[in-house]
């Protein structure tokens, strides 16, 4: 089982060229869901083309966590508790999968600090 469950902003850090973000993600194993794909796929065709994109997909696609039904309950289940704070679907399904499997998810959304099984990546931005 991976060590990490990455958001989709190291992903994005990573394929834009930050070197710790690269380092994390050459250095541990790791596992994302197929929203995130969708997320980092649809950012780098924004930013850098189609063909870009469906390069990231076609690396990507490999690494697939595949959620539970009781994942995506409890994914549910967390993002109404914590409305305030505006998680997207990938991150709390990304967390949510990620704790349940004691697993750490890195993140770099602020709004994560402090939760369990969350490993804050200071390196973004």
């Amino acid at each position: 089982m991976p060590k990490y469950f990455f958001d989709s902003t190291i992903l994005v850090d990573y394929l834009k060229g930050n070197q710790k973000a690269a380092n994390v993600i050459n250095e541990n194993e790791w596992t994302i869901t197929l929203l995130n794909v969708l997320e980092v796929a649809h950012i780098v065709s924004r930013d850098f083309g189609e063909e870009a994109g469906k390069s990231v997909t076609k690396h990507l696609f490999d690494l697939l966590a595949i959620p539970t039904r009781n994942d995506i309950d409890e994914a549910i289940v967390f993002r109404l508790q914590n409305r305030k704070l505006d998680f997207s679907y990938a991150d709390a399904l990304g967390y949510t999968y990620a704790k349940r499997r004691n697993m750490a998810f890195l993140t770099a959304d602020r709004a994560f600090k402090g939760l369990p099984n969350v490993e804050f990546a200071e390196f973004s931005g």
